[in-house]
């Protein structure tokens, strides 16, 4: 009779689970799976803290009976035992399982560490897998995968992210990969270049260096030669001076460093640069004059440009301020064939001068620069001629010049005085007009627009400044449209 009274009771609570959640014996929940993890536990409750029966392993599959708890029961015919598996351990083998998509769950590739520059990510044997409500996994297609910059040395993040195909939250897990260095350990120099001896500012040439690469991962060590260097992107050279192949060396001791990929893996050799000789200077072009006034100052050689020959095959132009002037100016006699000796590195050339002490009858000012636009800076660029009875000149830099004034319009005359000599020349300084201010009166008014239409039709003719002044949609014409415009700017309608 109590047996029958218990039977009836389990009976009564089955009809009422039934009742209640009349699928449960049918969740989609239950069915084949496959293990995900290397190694899982099973336990005799749906508890990890209940006994541990036995271990399963990486791909085995299992039908999981029931589900509770985020718990899977399985049978594992191998060990003879039934017990409970953590779901987050298995991936569904069936059709997509009920509920919602609760998150996404990565495991990693084969391969998580890559040699710096040399292997790009790759995913083979990524597992991606969605987890539903209950703990369920299924695998997963149309996820993506983002990283971390690989082109540096260091752990890397790898994201991945899995919207369903309902769409809604986008999930994300993440395994981390590292970039390590390149297996070389060592670079030797073999051989130094066949040049290590140079003049100044000859080439570097690094013919016949050769390198030996040693690794750490047990290749054989490898050679290079300077042209398989020159051919590698890999291998700087440097130096004190930015030392490379074919640059022009400055004189000195000079050490050569060359560098493979990381700073650490280099070799230095070091080169000596000979400062050049000077073997020949000549005269490329006389001084503007080779008559002088004074037994008590050196003759004036400005004009004169020489030209410098090297050792190394190097030619340069010597201006007369870099040069010395050689010469006894008290012993010159009146008339030809004074000489004058003009020295530079160590090197002369001989000039021979005139020495005429006749009297002075003026100056002649010779400007560079007569025109001017107002605002901008005013220097004429003067030169000042002294000159002789006899029609010849010297050039003297200490006259006086009267001041010129940069705000005033039009012509100014410019007065240089030396002693009791003087001479006059004439700048001009013209109007730089404000855009759309046609009369250059300081305003935009309607009288400009008036003007600049005028201009438009040809009734009156217009300076450069004057146009560029009137041109204001600045298409190199003046037309109506343009003193359109200044009258829309007179009325602030417009901006210029």
């Amino acid at each position: 009779m109590r047996q029958m009274k218990k039977a009836i009771a389990a009976l009564i609570a089955l009809t009422v689970l039934l009742a209640v959640c009349p699928m449960a014996a049918l969740a989609a929940d239950t069915g084949k799976y496959r293990v995900i993890s290397p190694v899982a536990n099973v336990y005799k409750e749906a508890d990890i803290t209940s006994q541990q029966l036995c271990e399963v392993y990486a791909d085995a599959v299992y039908e999981v009976a029931r589900v509770q708890r985020g718990f899977g029961q399985i049978t594992v015919k191998a060990a003879g035992v039934t017990g409970w598996i953590q779901m987050s351990h298995l991936v569904y083998l069936g059709e997509k399982p009920s509920g919602s998509v609760t998150g996404v769950r990565v495991v990693p590739p084969e391969k998580t560490q890559y040699i710096h520059e040399t292997e790009s990510i790759d995913l083979s044997g990524l597992k991606v897998y969605a987890v539903y409500e209950g703990g369920m996994q299924v695998t997963v297609i149309g996820y993506e995968v983002f990283a971390d910059d690989m082109g540096t040395l260091g752990k890397k993040q790898v994201r991945v992210t899995y919207t369903p195909k309902e769409g809604g939250k986008t999930f994300t897990d993440a395994f981390t990969v590292e970039v390590v260095r390149y297996p070389v350990t060592k670079l030797t120099v073999i051989s130094r270049p066949a040049r290590t001896m140079y003049l100044e500012h000859e080439a570097l040439d690094l013919t016949g260096l050769t390198v030996r690469l040693s690794y750490s991962d047990g290749r054989p060590e490898q050679m290079f030669s300077w042209e398989d260097i020159a051919a590698d992107d890999h291998f700087t050279v440097s130096g004190c001076c930015g030392e490379a192949h074919g640059k022009r060396l400055e004189k000195g001791a000079h050490t050569v460093t060359l560098t493979y990929r990381y700073e650490d893996i280099s070799s230095s050799f070091p080169i000596s640069v000979t400062p050049r000789t000077l073997t020949a200077l000549t005269i490329v072009r006389q001084p503007d004059s080779l008559v002088t006034h004074h037994r008590d100052r050196d003759p004036d050689i400005s004009g004169l440009i020489l030209k410098a020959e090297y050792d190394n095959g190097e030619t340069e132009e010597i201006p007369a301020g870099d040069c010395e002037v050689i010469c006894e100016p008290e012993k010159f006699i009146l008339g030809e064939n004074n000489p004058v000796e003009v020295s530079y590195g160590g090197k002369t050339v001989q000039l021979f001068y005139k020495l005429s002490l006749n009297d002075v009858t003026g100056i002649i000012a010779i400007p560079g620069k007569t025109s001017f636009t107002a605002g901008q800076p005013i220097d004429p660029q003067l030169k000042v001629q002294l000159t002789y009875a006899d029609g010849t000149y010297e050039y003297i830099t200490d006259y006086q010049m009267s001041e010129i004034d940069p705000e005033k319009k039009g012509s100014q005359n410019v007065i240089v005085t030396y002693g009791g000599y003087s001479d006059v020349f004439t700048i001009s300084i013209t109007t730089n007009h404000r855009l759309g201010d046609f009369n250059d009166d300081g305003e935009i008014t309607p009288e400009d627009a008036r003007l600049t239409l005028r201009a438009a039709v040809g009734i009156i003719r217009m300076a450069q400044v004057t146009f560029n002044a009137a041109d204001v949609d600045k298409d190199n014409e003046v037309t109506p449209a343009d003193a359109r415009l200044i009258l829309r700017a007179c009325v602030g309608l417009e901006k210029l």
